[in-house]
């Protein structure tokens, strides 16, 4: 996927944003479609309570887990990439994601 991204991008066929936008589009059916699936099948197997709102209520918990998830997983992968943006006091450059790991701005560091 990544080579015909870097082909599209240099023919300037479209934005990366557009392309990102559609790509989590796609990528959003199938995670809301089989949790809405599953529930359904696993709620009346369960014998729960047969009202519109308590399933919808137990629907909607579900989907905000699986949206969390995601989300997670999103803001992981943009927290492993982020590039040397800062720069330590003898000047020598790291990333974010060092400063953080090591404990440096972190409230969840050691103490120097």
């Amino acid at each position: 996927e990544k080579l015909y991204l870097v082909k599209e991008r240099k023919a300037d066929m479209y934005r990366l944003s557009a392309y990102y936008a559609s790509s989590t589009l796609c990528d959003a059916v199938p995670h809301v479609v089989y949790p809405v699936l599953f529930m359904a099948i696993l709620y009346f197997m369960a014998d729960l309570r047969r009202t519109v709102p308590c399933f919808c209520l137990t629907l909607l918990a579900t989907l905000l887990i699986v949206f969390t998830s995601q989300v997670r997983t999103y803001l992981l992968f943009l927290f492993l990439s982020m590039p040397a943006v800062t720069s330590t006091a003898n000047g020598d450059e790291m990333g974010v994601r060092s400063v953080i790991i090591r404990g440096r701005g972190s409230c969840w560091g050691r103490r120097s």
